[in-house]
């Protein structure tokens, strides 16, 4: 359990830095045009995905903690993303008894530990 919640924090602080350096990044769009920043696709916030990912698993509704964790780690590309994915895996497979929820839980973890090396 402690390294669980070490994981949780160390995968926060880590969003919490890139989340950081994301918004001092200057912008590349152009700042003559009022439109342009209309135009432009909306930031996906890899650290409110996470937050969103941690509240449902916590509430149980590890479906939703899956799509929240997978959209966080396809946002940021933080290994410890993987951790939690593959965690809420495990989870919904103890109410699911899938073996298709076994099955990623373990691809997931496995791929965790071969990007943390």
């Amino acid at each position: 359990m402690t390294r669980t919640l070490w994981k949780t924090a160390a995968v926060g602080a880590a969003l919490t830095l890139a989340a950081g350096t994301a918004s001092a990044a200057p912008s590349s769009a152009s700042t003559t045009s009022p439109a342009a920043d209309v135009d432009e696709a909306p930031t996906v916030d890899p650290q409110a995905l996470f937050r969103e990912g941690e509240q449902a698993y916590w509430l149980g509704d590890f479906d939703l903690a899956i799509e929240r964790f997978e959209a966080a780690y396809a946002a940021s590309r933080l290994p410890g993303m993987l951790y939690n994915v593959g965690l809420a895996y495990s989870r919904r497979y103890d109410l699911s008894r899938s073996i298709v929820d076994l099955e990623r839980a373990r691809v997931v973890l496995q791929n965790y530990l071969q990007a943390d090396v």
